[in-house]
């Protein structure tokens, strides 16, 4: 008989829908694969970063608690919203055992970095990001469905994305993309 391995538990805390649904395509991506990996989403509710961050330790804890082990985590985040705070919000993640995937400045100029010759782009604020991305990516709408986002995206997109985000790099490596 052959015995099938047990599922690896990531947490991936989100922002907020975008996030989400981008978790959602990195499962399906992971799914494609073959790997027996299980991302456990959780909304964040949106807000400015430090509440984000909160809710995102207390309901890693929990995880981890309902799960009975410690499982790797990570939680995604936007710039704009950590007013200058980013090295105390990585601290309090890092000391929680969570891994921050800044977004800079926001979801979509992560999105815009997926693209060739837009790994380097560095919007100055969110309007600019999107319209950017807009260029690559006509009919992109927030929030991008998973499904939507695979009709774009490929692997091949995400692993350039990675190259210039070591969390997001981090992240590809625990689910062994």
């Amino acid at each position: 008989m052959t015995r099938i391995p047990a599922r690896r538990l990531i947490f991936v805390g989100c922002e907020g829908g975008s996030e989400r649904s981008y978790a959602a395509f990195l499962k399906r991506l992971a799914d494609e694969a073959g790997l027996h990996v299980h991302l456990e989403t959780r909304d964040l509710g949106g807000g400015d970063a430090k509440t984000a961050l909160d809710i995102a330790v207390r309901e890693f804890k929990k995880y981890c608690e309902s799960a009975g082990r410690n499982t790797p985590g990570y939680v995604l985040l936007d710039t704009d919203r950590a007013d200058g705070f980013r090295d105390a919000l990585r601290a309090t993640a890092a000391s929680a055992g969570l891994t921050i995937i800044w977004q800079d400045p926001c979801h979509e100029a992560l999105l815009l970095r997926h693209f060739a010759g837009e790994e380097n782009t560095q919007p100055h604020d969110c309007g600019a990001a999107e319209k950017l991305l807009l260029r690559q990516w006509s009919t992109y709408k927030k929030p991008s469905p998973a499904v939507r986002t695979a009709k774009v995206l490929t692997l091949e997109h995400v692993l350039r994305a990675a190259l210039v985000t070591p969390a997001l790099r981090a992240l590809l490596d625990e689910i062994r993309l």
